[in-house]
Formats: C-alpha cells, structure tokens, sequence
C-alpha cells in the first residue's frame, strides 16, 4: 500500500474464469489499465492462454509497476477484457488498489 517515489515493483494479478464458458486463445484474455493507470505499467497485458482455461479455472499475469515520482495518493485499476474477431469485450469487477507514495 506503500511505494517510494519512481521505485519499481513487481505486481501479481489473478484474474479467475468464473463464468460459464471456456476462454480460448483466438479471444485474448486479458487485463487492461483504467484510466491514468498505463501511466506507471503496462496498459494491456494478455494473459498466457494455452489450449483452453476452463471455468473455474485460475491464471496469473505478473509485471512490473513504477511508482508515480510525485507523493501523493493514487488510485490504481485493472479490468478484464477479452479481444478477438474485432470485438473487445469488457468483464468482470474492476480491481481497485489505492497506494501512497512517498
């Protein structure tokens, strides 16, 4: 909840298949940065699909996070999406994580 100003983190996300269908590779599961968000990682991140990840199922996504170099307060979010055939669909509850910077 606490990072030191321009400092890089490493971040874990887990983004769970709770719906009724298999995701598969041609949809590109994935998460994606919410507003000013991309600004410290990346703005999209496939998550690694191999096969089928069928309901139930859980995937990590690992990457890196620089901290703002300005302290303050900063609300960071995630939401799932889903690409493919010229359609992106967006899932799910957003995960919010509010961090102070130092």
């Amino acid at each position: 909840a606490e990072m030191s100003g321009g400092a890089s983190y490493p971040v874990t996300l887990l983004l769970g298949n709770d719906g009724s269908d298999d995701w598969i590779e041609q949809h590109q599961i994935g998460i994606m940065a919410l507003d000013e968000t991309a600004k410290y990682g990346p703005a999209w991140m496939v998550v690694p699909v191999s096969g089928r990840v069928e309901s139930g199922k859980v995937r990590e996504l690992a990457f890196t996070l620089r901290a703002p170099v300005t302290p303050g307060s900063y609300t960071l979010r995630y939401q799932a999406a889903r690409t493919g055939s010229g359609v992106e669909v967006i899932y799910g509850r957003p995960y919010t994580k509010t961090v102070t910077v130092v």
